[in-house]
């Protein structure tokens, strides 16, 4: 019977995790045939001789894909996207692993119910591996946004007046419809591979359908793609990544992009502040800078081009931005 869902399980030296990362997929207790599909992104750790190990296991339900050079994360997870076949997808890093062994059944349940929605989400637990990652508490929930108590089918407007990011599901939480990806289409890959893009992606084009329980742990490691990088590091990068989400989409919703970004700005310069004691900008100067977020995250220097919508979208973020 053809597989209905791919799971998508990205590694890169998670000797010490990847085994629970694999066993909880394994624990799934669903009627729906699915698939695991392993990315090993040339670990030098003993991980690919782990997913040798399960894939010679179960080679009906296993696939190793162990690269011969590494080629970075980004590389990597494309590789994965690109070899999805299957009606649904789910993308998991192995130093993470799932926590509900109803997942898939819920998941699926829902996306078969619901063919308006392009993706569904569930919560997801946060623990801190190390005593360094201080960014959340240990131990608490990703999602906490109030809206999300209020129904379980969300769209675009549902969330554009609201200055919270806390209704976005963390990657391992997301189930994708598979057609909605449009890999071929794609110029700038992190609108699909940076996990804030890939929300936003998914959602205008389709509905996100939410269950309100956790399936998924994020471990956060000093050397995460994400957790390992310092506040104006992440910053810079997801700056950056909005930027060429905005460009994708012809700055389709450049206006929330902006005031997420806005927002994120925000804690981020809080996190680089409370590690070094002193202000990364000066208070008097932090009215500019969001100005010029404004600027970068819509339409950057294209704003005479797009002349009148960047005065619709300077007055949309007025609230956010002044």
């Amino acid at each position: 019977m053809k597989p209905i869902c791919t799971v998508l399980l990205i590694t890169y030296n998670h000797a010490p995790y990847v085994r629970k990362c694999i066993d909880s997929v394994l624990s799934q207790k669903t009627k729906y045939p699915f698939i695991i599909k392993i990315f090993d992104d040339a670990s030098t750790d003993g991980s690919s001789d782990i997913i040798r190990e399960y894939a010679k296991k179960y080679p009906k339900l296993i696939e190793a894909h162990i690269a011969e050079k590494n080629t970075g994360a980004q590389a990597n997870i494309w590789r994965a996207y690109k070899s999805v076949d299957t009606k649904y997808c789910i993308l998991t890093e192995t130093d993470d692993y799932w926590c509900d062994d109803e997942k898939l059944q819920l998941q699926i349940d829902a996306m078969e119910k619901h063919p308006e929605c392009s993706f569904c989400g569930t919560n997801t637990w946060i623990v801190n591996a190390s005593i360094k990652n201080t960014e959340y508490e240990n131990n608490i929930l990703v999602l906490n946004n109030p809206i999300l108590k209020t129904k379980k089918i969300f769209s675009y407007d549902d969330f554009f007046p609201i200055n919270n990011g806390g209704y976005i599901p963390y990657q391992s939480a997301r189930m994708l419809r598979t057609e909605f990806l449009h890999l071929a289409e794609i110029k700038y890959k992190e609108v699909v591979l940076f996990d804030f893009n890939q929300f936003y992606w998914f959602l205008i084009q389709g509905k996100y359908y939410y269950i309100d329980r956790p399936t998924t742990v994020y471990r956060r490691l000093d050397n995460g793609v994400c957790s390992g990088k310092s506040p104006m590091l992440f910053l810079s990068d997801f700056i950056e990544r909005t930027v060429e989400f905005n460009k994708q989409t012809n700055f389709k919703i450049a206006d929330k992009i902006c005031s997420e970004v806005i927002l994120q700005s925000t804690f981020r310069l809080y996190l680089s502040e409370k590690q070094k004691g002193k202000f990364v900008i000066r208070p008097s100067k932090y009215k500019r800078f969001k100005y010029h977020l404004l600027s970068m995250c819509t339409f950057g220097r294209l704003r005479k081009k797009y002349k009148e919508k960047w005065k619709l979208q300077k007055a949309a973020c007025r609230g956010v931005a002044k």
